[in-house]
């Protein structure tokens, strides 16, 4: 499956997340890990495929890292990181994984929706130019065209904020044009230059130079650079529950591990997601290209955040790319959204490991 036909199929598969929601909750009294332990069944709603990208799941279960903690992990893909905060604003689920600008954005709707741990720490968006472009600078696009996936797709708010920054007005001062993600759209656009500059996620640009040959700049302002993707997203009474906090940190820190693991060896993770999930490993250099940009992804941008960590200069620059996008009407204390005393304590289990040993064990891999 090429990466630029992913969104239509996210949405495609949004259906059987919906229909696997009635699965919530649901246990299982049959199954026992390899010390005798009774494994529940729990359910995680994503917003995005399972697979190279996402690849600590399949690394998790492979290892026993679920089944370690007494859980098999339902783990069902839905239509976006909205989707998922709705359904926790709406008390269907107990936890999720979202992005975390849509995390700040159910915060503003519940206060005491909390986010202990994130996967991606670092942000997924991109604002980049060919690599032989005069552009050096945000602030160099004033009469320009900046490509977009879509109109009002999730990289406009950076967009906007981008260019607030240098003193800019969206579709003013830089006029936006939708240019596909990453298809021949795309390709054509920037090539014959119908855009200036384009904006996407990060994975996009490296998949059209390995494609097309193109070759491209990062122009994205450093300070946007810490600003968290995927994160694990639960609330507060959830977490001040020990049986509801028992699954949530068991299923975080196995998570954690396996993104521990993939980023020690890309390629032990690559073999054991091709084997879980050989649908979404039809290319072997997409396969490589997607671990690539997975594991730097979750190697947070500040020194001394450890994998999983919170970055909380991050938090607060995205707080503030949701005020001035207008995601949100007021600030937000991300301190307390990523903090207190019990979302601390819930991520201080959560990334209460032997580090060492899973770098280890992941060096040491053989399939």
């Amino acid at each position: 499956m090429s990466w630029g036909t992913r969104r239509s199929v996210r949405r495609a598969l949004a259906v059987l997340a919906v229909v696997s929601l009635a699965l919530a909750g649901c246990g299982s009294d049959s199954k026992t890990n390899a010390a005798g332990k009774k494994i529940n069944d729990v359910q995680l709603l994503i917003s995005y495929q399972q697979g190279p990208v996402f690849y600590p799941f399949s690394v998790a279960r492979k290892l026993g890292y679920f089944a370690d903690e007494g859980l098999s992990v339902n783990v069902q893909r839905t239509n976006g990181s909205s989707y998922v905060t709705q359904q926790l604003l709406a008390g269907k689920i107990d936890y999720g994984i979202a992005n975390g600008p849509t995390d700040i954005i159910a915060f503003t709707k519940n206060p005491d929706i909390r986010v202990p741990v994130c996967y991606q720490n670092r942000l997924v968006y991109h604002i980049e130019v060919l690599a032989d472009s005069p552009i050096q600078s945000v602030s160099d696009l004033k009469g320009k065209i900046l490509g977009t996936t879509e109109v009002g797709s999730g990289e406009y708010p950076y967009a906007e904020a981008a260019l607030h920054d240098v003193g800019l007005t969206p579709n003013t001062d830089v006029k936006f044009l939708p240019i596909g993600d990453g298809s021949a759209e795309t390709v054509d656009a920037l090539k014959n230059h119908k855009v200036d500059a384009y904006i996407s996620e990060g994975l996009e640009f490296q998949l059209m130079s390995m494609n097309s040959g193109l070759q491209f700049r990062d122009i994205t302002p450093n300070y946007f650079l810490g600003i968290a993707g995927s994160c694990f997203v639960t609330t507060k009474q959830v977490l001040e529950d020990p049986a509801k906090a028992k699954v949530f940190i068991g299923i975080a820190r196995a998570f954690v591990k396996g993104a521990t693991f993939g980023k020690a060896n890309q390629q032990a993770a690559a073999a054991i997601v091709c084997a879980d999930l050989p649908q979404t490993c039809q290319d072997q250099q997409t396969v490589a290209a997607q671990l690539t940009w997975a594991t730097t992804e979750v190697t947070p941008v500040t020194s001394g955040v450890p994998i999983g960590g919170i970055d909380i200069a991050g938090w607060q620059e995205a707080g503030k790319v949701a005020l001035e996008s207008g995601k949100i009407s007021a600030p937000v204390d991300v301190n307390v959204l990523t903090g207190g005393p019990e979302t601390v304590a819930a991520r201080n289990q959560i990334l209460n490991f032997n580090t060492t040993q899973i770098q280890q064990d992941a060096q040491n891999y053989h399939s």
